[in-house]
């Protein structure tokens, strides 16, 4: 008789005291080109990473405008041929345009590598920039912009970085619709010529053969290679304010609250990481609890870190009823105060914990997400270490350092607030 799963004990758990996991290596030469195998699936990604970024802009809104540009045509083939193509072999190429960085990534089946190489070579090597697609480009990116402003979330997010970085850094400025309209296809080409052709590196990852890696190789030699594709702007870090911008008829209001911090090469970025957490960063966090669980304020509130090259946004976020905008904030307070002066439980902590190990733990077979992860920490000169230090923070951080991190670094008088609606 075969045995029945008794479903009322729960399963045996383990803890996990070490974490391991494989990290790309460089096999380039010229230029420097990470490699991490796993044959697991038959996909192929390969990113191809640039110094395209709004730090090396000359004119707004030029970074993003060019990316997109690579995709509307080339000496050969116009958009919707390029489209056409990408669609036939089934893979997928998106430009992706971060404040750091610019980078071109190609996901495809592995039988199909060597024709959508081909492809993207053509991409970088030789777009076309052609008036009609800009022009084009220029009208949805107006329309755009024009839905955003209606959008309570995106205008208190946009301005809550105006309010703690100034209105013109890098990071933080407003795209305007006169910057878009001022765009020329000069301006377009200049920055491509300047931060597409040389590249910082690239990225082969998945079910990767020898032949693969003496394709990409071959195929991109072209390309020159820039140590330091980006440098970081200097942060003029404004003082704490509270800005309330009222939006007539709208019913909702939407709250940021936070301050930047440091980069993610300090040493008490891991700490702060799990502070986060605990505050607003999960389902089972505080602000969940509080405002959503307890007071019905909302549906979702989110609190987390927001890691750039030069700096660090610390940002909660909430859209709540108008009426219960100012009790919102309260409660956000409040539980910032809890933390700064009582000791989290061992229950509490443990159950976070458990939470953050285990949804790392699990995305770690994916050679995908794991090179993702490379990237972003080599373009800040980090290493695998960091998610070792990472890691070790989690499993041994007590109560009484989480306190201390509350008390040093979330004072309330250093929060800026940012109300729209």
């Amino acid at each position: 008789m075969m045995n029945r799963l008794d479903r009322t004990v729960p399963p045996a758990y383990k803890t996990v005291d070490n974490l391991s996991f494989e990290w790309p290596k460089n096999i380039g030469a010229n230029i420097p080109i990470f490699v991490l195998k796993k044959s697991a699936s038959q996909l192929i990604q390969l990113t191809v990473v640039t110094g395209s970024s709004r730090c090396n802009e000359s004119h707004p809104g030029v970074a993003s405008m060019t990316g997109k540009m690579l995709l509307e045509g080339t000496v050969n083939k116009d958009t919707k041929q390029i489209a056409a193509y990408i669609d036939y072999y089934g893979a997928h190429i998106n430009i992706v345009q971060r404040p750091d960085y610019g980078s071109i990534e190609l996901m495809t089946l592995s039988k199909y590598l060597p024709i959508m190489v081909e492809l993207l070579v053509e991409l970088i090597q030789s777009p076309l920039f052609p008036e009609e697609q800009i022009a084009q480009l220029k009208k949805i990116k107006l329309q755009e912009l024009k839905v955003q402003n209606e959008q309570n979330s995106i205008l208190a997010y946009s301005n809550y970085q105006e309010a703690v970085l100034g209105k013109h850094h890098p990071y933080s400025y407003r795209l305007s619709p006169n910057y878009i309209i001022a765009i020329t296809r000069e301006h377009l080409f200049e920055h491509y010529q300047k931060n597409w052709l040389p590249v910082s590196q690239i990225l082969l990852s998945g079910d990767i053969q020898e032949q693969d890696i003496a394709l990409v190789q071959r195929s991109f030699s072209f390309l020159q290679f820039n140590e330091r594709p980006t440098t970081s702007p200097e942060l003029l870090i404004q003082p704490p304010t509270k800005v309330h911008i009222p939006k007539q008829g709208s019913l909702q209001c939407a709250i940021c609250i936070g301050k930047v911090f440091f980069p993610q090469t300090h040493p008490d970025y891991p700490a702060l990481y799990v502070v986060t957490m605990l505050l607003g960063g999960y389902f089972g966090s505080r602000l969940m609890c509080n405002l959503r669980e307890e007071k019905g304020y909302t549906y979702h509130i989110d609190a987390t870190l927001i890691p750039l090259k030069a700096a660090t946004y610390f940002v909660i976020t909430v859209e709540v009823m108008q009426k219960f905008a100012a009790k919102a904030c309260q409660e956000i307070y409040h539980e910032i105060s809890i933390l700064q002066n009582e000791e989290v439980s061992q229950e509490e902590l443990n159950k976070l914990r458990n939470y953050l190990i285990g949804n790392f733990l699990a995305k770690l077979d994916d050679p995908f997400y794991v090179m993702e992860k490379f990237k972003d920490m080599h373009l800040k000169q980090l290493d695998q270490n960091f998610y070792y230090q990472l890691f070790d923070t989690i499993r041994h951080i007590t109560p009484k350092q989480i306190q201390h991190i509350a008390q040093q670094y979330l004072a309330l008088d250093s929060l800026t607030e940012v109300c729209v609606g």
